[in-house]
Parts: structure tokens; C-alpha cells; sequence
């Protein structure tokens, strides 16, 4: 029994270190360290969430892509429901470009906590799958969150565009210029903008004379 205690407490010991070990490694950039320690972290604790994801996020800044997903994956077998492994695992399919398999999880994620970054990645994923007005939703609530940054609004703006809600559109890259009155793609798109509004009244117009005559 004291043999046994004393193999227990190493054990624990050794697992301690390990993962001291994978999270300063993260820390400092180095993601294969990371990798490394916590492979060897799983070999004491192959059911623990928190250690899969902590693989999965050095085997992602590794360049590693697909290799984090099977690691999110199994994570979500251990426990299906895991916010935080599902969060991650939606990053991940974006990151890939798999951006059909990310929706529904970043989705949940918004749903789940409204923050900047999540509203920012679905409205990109929407963007993305060619979802324009759903892109534009989320894009402008990202945008609430973060007022001032241009990525967002810049991608909102276009979204409007495709979405042919021209005003909406020119009202955001009107957003940008006040942040930035030197962009030089926020007022060709206004311009854009504006030039769509005006061509739309103009058919509106020649639609109304036909329908005079």
C-alpha cells in the first residue's frame, strides 16, 4: 500500500510538470514544446478535455490543422456537449476553410456568448458560404462590440453590397472614413455605393414611366 501511494504521488507529480511544462511552452511560442509535453500529459490522462484542448491548440499554431480537428474531435466524444471543445473545434473548421462544418458550432458559440470574436467569425463564415445578409447581422453586431475596427466594417460594408443594401453599405464605409479619412477603399466603395443607389432609382423611374404609358 505505501509502495502504492508513493507510485501514485509520482505519477501526479510527473503529470504536474507536464502540463507546467505545455502551458509555458505555449506561452513562449513554442508550439512543438507544447505539443510535445502534452502528448505526453495524455499518457496519465487520455480522458482529460482540458489536455486535448491545449494539444489541439499547439498542434493548430503548428500549422497543424487537420491534426487539431481529430484532437477537438475526440475531446467531444469524451464529453459531446463541451462549450468550450465545440468553440474551438469551430475555429478550427474555419481556420481549414471548412466553413460548412463551422456555421452550426460558431453559431452556438454566438448564441452562447455574444463577444466580439464570435459574432466576427460567424458573420465571416456566413460571408463565406455566400450568406450576405446573415453575414451582414452579425458583422454589425461585431461591430457594436468593436466600434473601430476596420476589418469588421470593412467586411459589413461589402456584405451590404452583395446583399444590394446600398445605403446600409455607404453608411459604414462613412464609418471607416471617420475612422480612417484616408482609406482609399472605403471611398471607392461609397462611390460604389452611391452609384448603385443611383442606378436603382433611375430603373425605379423608367419602371414607373412604362407603367404611365
Amino acid at each position: 500500500m505505501f509502495l502504492l501511494t508513493i507510485s501514485h504521488a509520482a505519477r501526479a507529480q510527473d503529470l504536474e510538470r507536464l502540463l507546467v511544462e505545455g502551458s509555458r511552452a505555449l506561452e513562449s511560442g513554442d508550439n512543438a514544446g507544447a505539443e510535445k509535453a502534452f502528448r505526453q500529459a495524455l499518457t496519465f490522462e487520455p480522458q482529460s478535455l482540458q489536455i486535448l484542448n491545449d494539444l489541439a491548440i499547439a498542434l493548430a499554431r503548428e500549422g497543424k490543422g487537420a491534426e487539431a480537428i481529430a484532437v477537438y474531435n475526440r475531446a467531444l466524444k469524451i464529453k459531446p456537449g463541451d462549450a468550450v471543445t465545440k468553440r474551438n473545434l469551430g475555429i478550427a473548421y474555419f481556420r481549414a476553410a471548412r466553413y460548412n462544418e463551422a456555421l452550426p458550432l460558431l453559431e452556438s458559440f454566438a448564441q452562447f456568448a455574444p463577444s466580439f470574436q464570435s459574432l466576427d467569425l460567424t458573420g465571416l463564415t456566413l460571408f463565406a458560404l455566400d450568406r450576405y445578409p446573415e453575414a451582414a447581422e452579425y458583422l454589425e453586431r461585431a461591430s457594436r462590440a468593436n466600434p473601430t475596427d476596420l476589418q469588421t466594417l470593412n467586411m459589413l460594408g461589402n456584405s451590404y453590397l452583395r446583399s444590394k443594401n446600398y445605403q446600409g453599405a455607404a453608411d459604414v464605409f462613412a464609418r471607416i472614413m471617420a475612422i480612417d479619412p484616408n482609406s482609399p477603399e472605403a471611398h471607392v466603395m461609397m462611390g460604389m455605393a452611391y452609384d448603385k443607389m443611383q442606378r436603382d432609382a433611375e430603373e425605379i423611374g423608367r419602371a414607373s414611366c412604362r407603367e404611365r404609358v
